[in-house]
């Protein structure tokens, strides 16, 4: 991302202003600080546990070889299928 001054105002304006604004946000109780330390735990904490089957699925998904359009038609039929099984499944229990 490129960072650049709005027009007519100089580096040393923008970091008066940027000084400025952060002490008014830590009077008003805004600690960016405090913020991005939650931040990094909070992405710390989102570790995803991907099996070794898990990993080809996902990659598959996401990277599909278009070479196979015939494994592809067979897997989204027995999608549909299991979604159309599932709904009827639904109207009987409620009939």
């Amino acid at each position: 991302m490129d960072l650049t001054l709005r027009d007519g105002v100089t580096l040393q304006e923008a970091i008066i202003s940027a000084k400025q604004i952060d002490e008014q946000s830590k009077a008003a109780g805004f600690y960016q600080e405090a913020l991005d330390h939650v931040a990094r735990q909070g992405y710390g904490n989102a570790s995803f546990e991907v099996g070794g089957e898990e990993g080809v699925d996902i990659v598959e998904e996401f990277y599909m070889d278009e070479a196979k359009p015939e494994q592809q038609q067979t897997h989204d039929l027995s999608l549909v299928q299991d979604i159309q099984k599932g709904l009827q499944q639904s109207v009987q229990a409620l009939n």
